[in-house]
């Protein structure tokens, strides 16, 4: 079960090894969903109507599938891997160990009927918080990455080092943490939803197929697949606006390497790219690539709230087994 638990008898896990898991299931996790996160920031990056047009790069889902296919190769699909793992692995590490540790201190701090029957509450809170924790410490890997999957041929950066190298003298330092303010207002409510409708619907799973092994309800591998799925799925739906933002802030000042999206804007803000995008694009355009990032947010939600209960059971059954 994800978050602390006092009534779980089982071997108690030290900190290091719910970072472990975490950093684990992002590396699985990123390996499997690469190419949905390819085609999502494509589309998010397309300024023009995702239809078919005059001036349209990509019509579509399937047409983006086609179109990067046949000019940039089945390798296009992994633009950007490197930093995207160490963004995923990072990200991971960050999320799930600060996840434990403040679900746990709210165990200790708070009344129990706070805890027991408010658990999804609670873990919205503490899942937002673990994000923004988490946020903090992988973003410039999440610029990064983007600039990698937005660049076309000849490539801006040859290298991930280089890329670093190339923003922190073109741009500045703080360019590596350029759209910081949408992706903290994006990830606080979206990782806070996670795990709250992840609690949600692993409690109603427990109420109506559950088995309890020594009092406690044990996750299993297909339960923790689908209920991570419906919270991923609930989670992007619902804050989709904002990725798209932190996107279209991440490539500012990108303009000289990025010829794969077609023409751009230049935003002053988090404001004004909401705002411009809105009135120049249409207000629907906030949720411009929303069909391959459900998608990858079903997927990937899934996949990673499901190898992360796996890595934990793993690791409790190796301690039980030591500490005999």
């Amino acid at each position: 079960m994800v978050g602390y638990d006092p009534a779980n008898k089982d071997v108690q896990l030290p900190q290091y090894a719910f970072g472990v898991a975490g950093a684990l299931s992002g590396f699985v996790t990123r390996a499997i969903s690469q190419p949905l996160d390819v085609l999502k920031i494509r589309l998010q990056l397309q300024e023009q109507p995702i239809r078919k047009t005059l001036f349209s790069k990509y019509h579509g889902l399937y047409h983006a599938v086609k179109t990067i296919w046949k000019e940039e190769t089945v390798v296009a699909f992994w633009k950007g891997h490197a930093p995207a793992q160490l963004l995923s692995v990072v990200f991971g590490l960050v999320q799930f160990s600060s996840f434990e540790l403040l679900t746990k201190i709210v165990w200790q701090q708070l009344p129990p009927y706070v805890t027991v029957d408010f658990r999804p509450i609670t873990h919205f809170t503490c899942g937002g918080l673990a994000g923004c924790c988490a946020t903090l410490a992988s973003q410039p890997f999440d610029v990064i990455r983007t600039r990698f999957v937005a660049q076309g041929e000849p490539k801006a950066y040859k290298s991930m080092i280089d890329a670093i190298l190339q923003i922190v003298s073109k741009e500045s330092p703080r360019a590596l943490y350029r759209g910081l303010v949408p992706t903290l207002a994006q990830i606080a409510p979206q990782t806070g939803f996670q795990f709250g409708f992840y609690s949600l619907l692993t409690s109603i799973w427990e109420l109506m197929f559950g088995q309890k092994v020594n009092g406690v309800h044990q996750v299993g591998a297909l339960q923790s697949l689908i209920c991570g799925s419906g919270a991923g799925l609930c989670a992007k739906v619902a804050v989709y606006p904002l990725d798209l933002t932190k996107k279209r802030l991440q490539v500012q000042g990108f303009g000289y390497g990025r010829v794969v999206t077609g023409k751009f804007r230049t935003y002053t803000g988090f404001v004004d790219c909401m705002r411009s995008v809105a009135v120049n694009e249409g207000i629907l355009a906030l949720y411009k690539g929303l069909s391959a990032s459900i998608l990858k947010a079903v997927v990937t939600a899934g996949i990673h709230f499901s190898t992360y209960e796996q890595f934990c059971l793993l690791f409790r059954a190796v301690y039980k087994s030591h500490s005999r």
